[in-house]
């Protein structure tokens, strides 16, 4: 049993939100603005986009595994893995690492 203080801190996988996601978006519960709010009020340093922002693929993952339910199918699918492309280089513009591919040399 958990102490009466505070609680521990607790986490939980994307599959496990996604799947809790799921079940809201059945019952007809869609995530939104005043949902983010109240996580940004409890958090404190986050904003209520920046939730909102977190939330995306686990939304979309969710949306996926409720069309399952819906459909009557038992086993969920797995999710599609994203392939990074040969010319993605993982680096971000703007970072000091970044150079354009005109810059770059030839591999």
């Amino acid at each position: 049993m958990a102490p009466k203080g505070k609680a521990e801190a607790q986490t939980f996988t994307f599959d496990e939100v996604a799947c809790m996601i799921a079940a809201m978006n059945t019952a007809g519960v869609v995530l939104g603005a005043k949902h983010y709010a109240l996580m940004a009020k409890l958090d404190g340093s986050c904003t209520t986009s920046s939730f909102e922002h977190k939330f995306r693929a686990v939304k979309a993952r969710g949306k996926e595994l409720a069309t399952e339910l819906n459909d009557g199918t038992a086993t969920p699918k797995t999710p599609k893995t994203a392939n990074k492309t040969e010319t993605s280089t993982g680096k971000k513009r703007g970072s000091t690492f970044y150079a354009p591919r005109y810059l770059r040399s030839p591999r």
